[in-house]
């Protein structure tokens, strides 16, 4: 027969869990190399790792499609259902602001609930001017549009001859800021 756990202990059980998993959060933040931080003027070369997922289509990257809310007055990022092939209501609530027949047509709404798009990907720093842990050179990365078209651009201008996580015959991506 099962004992019944008091409500202190439950209690206790519970904030134990939410320091937790707060603390954890934190700790998956650090494993994303802070690219943003770099001076003016300085270049971070970094190696692309392949995914071990073999299905993925992209090979290093990852898409990932967010919304951004407000709960309760605090800021959540929702994972958008479209990631997963499934269907989105935050998409459909955007869309239908945005729709100018809609009697809710609001274009300031459709933005604020629209899917933010961006990219992960897994990296070997090889040189940085970024503070960071040195022992630790794999890292992940997240970057948006922007950058991706840019990635883009080096695959559709026919210049690479390996995919550029190859250990021999890949390529550093370098990324200057400006």
């Amino acid at each position: 027969m099962a004992t019944k756990k008091s409500l202190a202990d439950l209690m206790g059980a519970f904030a134990q869990k939410t320091n937790s998993d707060s603390n954890n959060s934190n700790a998956t933040w650090k494993l994303f190399f802070p690219f943003w931080k770099a001076d003016i003027g300085t270049t971070s070369r970094l190696r692309f790792l392949p995914d071990l997922d073999e299905s993925n289509p992209m090979g290093f990257l990852v898409e990932n499609l967010t919304h951004e809310l407000i709960v309760n007055g605090k800021k959540k990022v929702v994972a958008c259902g479209k990631m997963y092939n499934e269907r989105c209501p935050i998409c459909e609530l955007s869309q239908k602001y945005y729709d100018e027949k809609s009697p809710d047509y609001n274009k300031d709404l459709g933005w604020k609930f629209y899917r933010k798009k961006n990219y992960i990907g897994q990296i070997l720093v090889v040189d940085t001017p970024v503070e960071h842990d040195h022992n630790q050179l794999v890292k992940l990365i997240e970057f948006g549009p922007k950058i991706f078209k840019q990635i883009q651009a080096a695959f559709q201008s026919g210049d690479l001859e390996n995919p550029p996580y190859e250990s021999m015959g890949g390529h550093d991506f370098r990324i200057n800021k400006t």
